[in-house]
This record gives structure tokens, sequence and C-alpha cells, in this order.
């Protein structure tokens, strides 16, 4: 039977249909095209850009921090390091155990890292995707030759895309815990970035991090730098070494020698300093308690007190505070060296008795009669009061001042503090009563090195020397690109009253409060004992049966070339006095110091009958 073909007008009704079906997905695919290039053209630019493109970050290697004679505090070294682009990792499971195979540890160490993530940068205050996180620090050669032959496996490297290993600057510091308090340490953040956490390490921050490269490049598929697509963005600049005022021989020193008083008195605090008399340079400051920096992720419990400054940190001095008080009546000639007081032991004022420290049967009933010098000598609480009420309180804020006890040190440290006449309510507090207190070193706060900054210019002749820390900035050189010079700030004392106040702190050391423990075999000293009362904070009144134990003195008293104090906080046992817990420590630091200067003896004949002494059987 013959086939009918199809009429030819039906044909060419089909092929107009079929036609009109390819016009039409044609044009359906050009308005696709058309629409996602004019509405998200730019989110897939952007996206294919992200996926081709990386910006490098070239991490800039911060300066060292030295002692003045150019050994090393805080030096920057390199180590290996694992990181990841969270953005590139499509299976954050696989990906950590993968790393946990070959670089050790649980995979949930590595899990959390590894999650796509947003996070406010602290710049803008925006919220930025996470392209970048440390997963593991401290790689053996072993572990990073492992991981370039997975990666370079088509297989096995899948699994690791997305990691990368970057040559990572470390902090190290060759000193320990003996000068963390002024050197401090690094911390890295969440953008990889190393930030100074404490000391120097974070006000200078600026200064010694110097300022991260960058390079742009294209990768491949599996995240590969394509070579020879790298472009220069912005060159590296490390940062400035910061040359200190410190001596780390010297640090040592004072560290020891405090650690041997904080080993046996067990304080909760205590701090030891060395200033250079003539200049103002901090040779030692040391502050217990402490940590080694490189271990503090291992501390456990409150951390704080280990942070804080104590050298810096105010606190109420006591009888240290003294010999600025008389010798300031001596200056302003409201008393004469031959003015006469009368102590009977105690002394009301106000509501409240002020009592003085009395030593053996011949004192019970008080010092009696002294002249400036005794009080001093025997550091009496009622002779200073009564001068303290006849100068008042103006007058004394005004030689505070004089010797910078009521401002900052400027030493560059963070939390340098200010001192202030109390605080609280008793900080407005006025009167003759305030006045008494504030003469004998209670309702007064300063910082143990603005006090020992005070002493250097009673050493130097009435001269007061700007504390220095920072000696200069340097690049890596050796130019001296900023340099801080040494200062004076004026004359803190005529040189009369000076020379009374020299006189009076070395008779306390050789017949006062400090003749026991505070000399030095071979040099004349001078100095004062202190034993205050500690305060309360946010309460009236003292804590019963906590003191505050130090000695700030000289050596040699003739012709001074270093101060040094001791302040220990709250010494445990039935020992608390300044002459038993700090002039002994005064005196080792002392000693070994004049040592290592090399300062020749100018007491001799002390130095013999300490030598005959110790020959006695």
């Amino acid at each position: 039977m013959a086939v009918q073909a199809p009429h030819p007008p039906l044909i060419r009704r089909r092929i107009e249909i079929f036609f009109f079906f390819v016009v039409l997905c044609y044009v359906s695919l050009i308005g696709r095209i058309v629409y996602l290039q004019a509405v998200y053209g730019d989110h897939y630019r952007e996206k294919a850009k992200s996926l081709r493109e990386r910006t490098l970050r070239l991490p800039a290697s911060w300066g060292a921090i030295t002692d003045r004679e150019g050994r090393p505090l805080a030096v920057t070294t390199h180590k290996g390091v694992l990181v990841c682009d969270p953005t590139m990792v499509e299976d954050p499971e696989r990906t950590a155990q993968a790393a946990a195979e070959i670089f050790g540890g649980d995979p949930a160490e590595y899990r959390d890292a590894l999650q796509r993530r947003q996070v406010t940068d602290p710049e803008t205050g925006k919220p930025q995707t996470v392209r970048w996180a440390a997963l593991k620090q401290g790689l053996t050669l072993e572990q990073m030759e492992t991981f370039r032959k997975r990666r370079a496996d088509k297989e096995k490297g899948k699994a690791l895309e997305g990691l990368f290993i970057q040559d990572m600057p470390e902090r190290t510091y060759p000193m320990g815990s003996e000068a963390m308090h002024v050197i401090g340490y690094m911390v890295q953040g969440d953008d990889g970035k190393m930030r100074g956490g404490m000391g120097l390490e974070a006000s200078l921050n600026k200064v010694l991090r110097g300022r991260d490269g960058e390079v742009h490049a294209e990768v491949d598929g599996r995240g590969r730098i394509i070579p020879d697509t790298r472009q220069p963005m912005r060159a590296v600049e490390d940062g400035l070494d910061v040359k200190l005022t410190l001596d780390s021989n010297i640090q040592h020193i004072a560290a020891s020698e405090l650690a041997v008083v904080c080993e046996k008195y067990k304080p909760v605090g205590a701090t030891a300093i060395v200033l250079d008399v003539k200049t103002g340079d901090i040779l030692a400051m040391v502050s217990y308690p402490g940590f080694d920096p490189l271990k503090r992720r291992e501390l456990k419990g409150d951390i704080e007190p280990m942070l804080l400054n104590r050298a810096i940190t105010r606190y109420e001095p006591g009888s240290t505070l003294k010999i600025i008080s008389v010798c300031g009546a001596l200056e302003d000639k409201i008393i004469s060296p031959n003015t006469r007081f009368y102590c009977g032991g105690k002394l009301q004022i106000g509501k409240r008795h002020v009592r003085c420290v009395l030593h053996g049967p011949q004192e019970r009933n008080g010092h009696g009669w002294e002249t400036p010098d005794g009080i001093i000598a025997k550091s009496c609480n009622v002779g200073t009061a009564q001068i303290g009420r006849m100068m008042g309180l103006e007058t004394l804020e005004r030689h505070l001042d004089r010797f910078g006890l009521l401002e900052k040190t400027g030493v560059q440290l963070p939390n340098d503090m200010a001192g202030t006449l109390g605080f609280g309510e008793e900080k407005y507090r006025g009167g003759a009563g305030k006045a008494a207190r504030v003469a004998f070193g209670q309702s007064v706060m300063v910082t143990p090195l603005a006090l020992a900054s005070a002493y250097a210019a009673i050493a130097n002749n009435g001269r007061r020397m700007l504390p220095r820390l920072v000696m200069a900035y340097t690049n890596a050189d050796g130019k001296v690109v900023q340099e801080f010079p040494v200062r004076e700030a004026g004359v803190a004392m005529d040189p009369q009253a000076t020379a009374h106040a020299r006189n009076y702190l070395e008779q306390v050391v050789l017949n006062g409060t400090g003749k026991k423990d505070a000399r030095i075999p071979g040099y004349t000293c001078a100095g004062k004992t202190g034993t205050a009362q500690k305060v309360v904070a946010n309460q009236r009144g003292y804590a019963r049966g906590k003191y505050v134990a130090s000695f700030f003195g000289y050596v040699p008293a003739k012709n001074p070339r270093v101060v040094i104090c001791v302040v220990v906080d709250e010494p445990q046992g039935s020992e608390y006095y300044g002459s038993q817990v700090a002039a002994p420590a005064f005196r080792e630091i002392g000693k070994r110091v004049m040592w290592y200067l090399k300062v020749p003896p100018d007491d001799p004949a002390s130095l013999r009958q300490q030598e005959a002494k110790s020959r006695v059987p």
C-alpha cells in the first residue's frame, strides 16, 4: 500500500514551529546572559577574581629590643606555621582529618579554624570574612616535607586545599621573667598579626612592628601560585630596633637579689629599681611576681598580679618620704637644723593617734627631744607630723611637685601612674591633720620609680633628672632614627637643704634605723627605711597586720653613682620592718653593682673591720 506524503503546507508549518522554538531558546539564552551581566555581573566577576587571585601578606620583622650595650632583650626568629584560608576549604571535616594525620593532634583542634566565618575589623569596625588562620606552630622539617608531598599528589592533595605553610616571625626573650614587666610580650590576633600584649612591646607597638608587605598573584584550581604572576603591591618595612638604658647584668643582679627576699618573706608583690644618679637612666627595673613570657599560656588562675609592674604602681611610701618633708621645711626656713621637737611616743591628730616605732627600753616613753637629724635617723613619726603641720598642705604639695612625685614618670611604659594626695574622699581633704599625715608618708601615694628619682635628685645635689628608659630607635643598619637624650627637670632642692638631706640620710645608715642591715663594707651609703601600714582600697583606715617594707638609698654616699630602691608588699612572718626586709636587699644589690661597675671603695676602714670580724673564730 502506498504511503501518502505529508501535505507541503503541513511540512512548512512544522518547520516554522521548530524554528520558532529554536529562536525562542536563543532569545531566552541571550536574555539570561544579558540579565546575568547586567544584574549579577559584578558579583560573579568578583567571585571569579577571588578564586583566581590572591593578595599575600609578607610579614615584616619586628625590631629588636636591646640593653644599653646592645645585648638582646627581645628578638625575632622565624618558624614554619600551618595556616589556612577557610574560604578555600570545601570539606572542613576531611581537611581537619588530613591535617591531624600529618601534624598530629585531634582533628577537632583544626576543625573550628577551618570553618568559614566573619569577624569585626578592629580598625574599621566592619565585618570581614576570615581569609587567614593559624592552625599549628613549631612545625618540624619532617612534617613540612610530608605536607608538600601530599599537596603534590592529585588525589590526596584535594583534602589539603586551603592549607599552606607560611614562614612566621616569633618573639623570644633571652632574659625570661627577669625583664618581662619592662619588655612585655606579644600576642597573635585573629588576623595572624602580632601585637604587643604589655610593657614596651605594647606601648612601642607601632615603632617595633614595622609595616607588612603585600604581593598580588594568581593561583590555579588547587590554590598553587602560578609562576611569574607575582606583582609586588607594597614593600616590607621592618620595625625599628629599640635601645634601652637597662643594663642586663645589673637587671640580673637586682632580679636575683629580689628573688631571695621574695623566697624568704613570701610577699604579695615586690619591686627593685637601680637608677644612674647623674643621668636618671634606669639600669634595672624588676617586679615580682612574674613569669616567662613564652610560657604564659601554661599559667592557670588569676594572672593579673603577675602582669602588674609595681615600679610604676602607686602606694603609700611611709617613712621614706620624710626626708623630703623635713628638708623642704629647712629650705623654706620654717625650721632650722637646731629646732627641737618633742616625741612622747604618740601624737593625736583629729580623732586618731600617730604612733612612733620605739626600739628598746630607752625609748619606751618616746624619742624625747629631737632635732631634724634625729627625726630622720630614728624615723620619728611624731616629730615629722609636727613639722608637717607647721608647713601646711599647700607647701608640702609644692615640694612634692618639685620632686616630680605627683606626676607621671614619662618612661614610655603603659599604665604609668601619677602620684596623688590620697584617693576617694581623702584626695580632696585638707587641713593641718592631712598635712601632718602627708609629711610622714600617709595620705599620699607615689610610685617607687618617682620616689627613686627624687632620691637621685638629692644624691645629685638637688638637680632632678627625668627618669629615662629608652635611649634611641635605630634601623637595621644601626643608624639612629630617633634619640632620647638625658633631660634635666630643674632644681628640686636648694644646695644648702640638699647638703642637710644627704647628711641625714648618711646618718640613717651609720647610726639610725639602717645601721645594721644597709651598710655595704668598703663603701659609704645613705638611705632611708620605710615601714608603712598598708592602705585598704575603697575603705577608710589601714589593714591590720599588713605592711609595705622599703628602703631607698644611694651608694657611694660621698660621690653617688646609683640609687637603689627595694619595696616589699606584705612580707609574711614576724619580720616586716624596712630595715629587716628591704635594707639587706639594698646592701646585696649595691655590693654587686659596685663590683660590676668597678667603683673603688671609698670607705676602706669599714672593709677592714668587716674582714677582721670574719676572721674571729
